[in-house]
């Protein structure tokens, strides 16, 4: 009988609220950083719910709250454009050096400075994914890879345009940067350079003779004998080759940007009479790093915006 009244009563303190208790909008404050807001005060069962009104006022906007959102900008020019359009004094661009996915990205409405600068969104930003250039992506592709004399021939014809004319070192002059770089770097890795014109020649027609050789020496104060096998490779007329072991390329290491030269170490062995190439890319880290460092500094000065190397939090 106690169980019967106690419901009874709690079903009509909840009928009394429903009866008196009405919807009502409140407004809410918080910190200095909260924009005073109305919600829905309802009553549900035997209390009250409160309610966000944001939805319901955002469906009769004319324009939204806030810019955000991501732009994927697809080329240098247009990344700058955006980030000019939009930026102000606090924002900011990072740059990912990662060499399979480098990219740029500015957040435009990213926190104000100074440590006690007001918190932002940095929900605003265009990003920028490096294309690597066709060329590049043509000779990295078989860095290393040992090919048939037919393969390397086919290879080199369809970029022969990317190989340089090996330039004369001589005239290098002391104030010319790269040109003393690569003068470094070939002195460095020493041999032969080879132009278009000869690595054509090599590709399509050399035929090598293996010379084998053994010679044998004895020192007769202790006995101790050395044996030395040694093999020579002459061409058709029987004289000793002289194979090139470097030539240049000049290529682009992002689609549509600048011309890099890169040292090429090229390689060849004869096995049972057949001839097989490869070809070694010398210092590629330091190129990307080159071409990288040079988009972010035009990039730096197109927008007089501060860069970080990294990612956004």
């Amino acid at each position: 009988m106690s169980e019967y009244n106690e419901n009874s009563e709690a079903k009509a303190v909840a009928d009394i609220v429903r009866r008196h208790i009405k919807s009502d909008l409140l407004k809410v404050t918080g910190g200095s950083n909260l924009v005073p807001v109305e919600v829905l005060i309802l009553p549900n069962g035997d209390g009250l719910e409160v309610h966000s009104v944001k939805k319901y006022v955002d469906e009769y906007r004319t324009a939204p709250e806030f810019r955000k959102g991501t732009a994927s900008l697809l080329d240098q020019d247009s990344f700058v454009a955006h980030a000019n359009r939009f930026k102000d004094d606090d924002s900011v661009i990072f740059a990912d050096n990662d060499r399979e996915t480098p990219s740029l990205k500015s957040v435009l409405n990213y926190h104000r400075q100074k440590h006690d600068g007001a918190p932002r969104f940095g929900d605003h930003k265009g990003v920028y994914n490096f294309p690597m250039s066709d060329e590049w992506k043509a000779w990295a592709e078989f860095d290393g890879e040992v090919r048939s004399q037919i393969e390397f021939a086919e290879f080199l014809e369809d970029r022969i345009t990317d190989v340089e004319t090996p330039p004369d070192l001589s005239k290098i002059k002391k104030d010319d940067e790269p040109g003393q770089r690569l003068k470094k770097m070939l002195d460095i890795l020493g041999g032969k350079m080879a132009g278009p014109g000869t690595l054509m020649d090599l590709s399509r027609g050399m035929k090598v003779t293996a010379e084998e050789k053994v010679h044998q020496s004895q020192n007769l104060s202790t006995g101790e004998g050395q044996i030395q096998y040694r093999q020579e490779h002459r061409d058709e007329q029987g004289a000793p080759l002289k194979v090139p072991n470097m030539f240049l390329i000049g290529i682009p290491v992002f689609k549509n940007g600048d011309v890099f030269r890169i040292a090429v170490r090229l390689r060849y062995r004869v096995r049972a009479g057949q001839i097989s190439w490869s070809y070694m890319l010398y210092r590629t880290d330091q190129v990307f790093d080159a071409a990288f460092n040079d988009v972010v500094n035009k990039v730096k000065a197109d927008t007089d915006l501060p860069v970080f190397f990294g990612r956004p939090e």
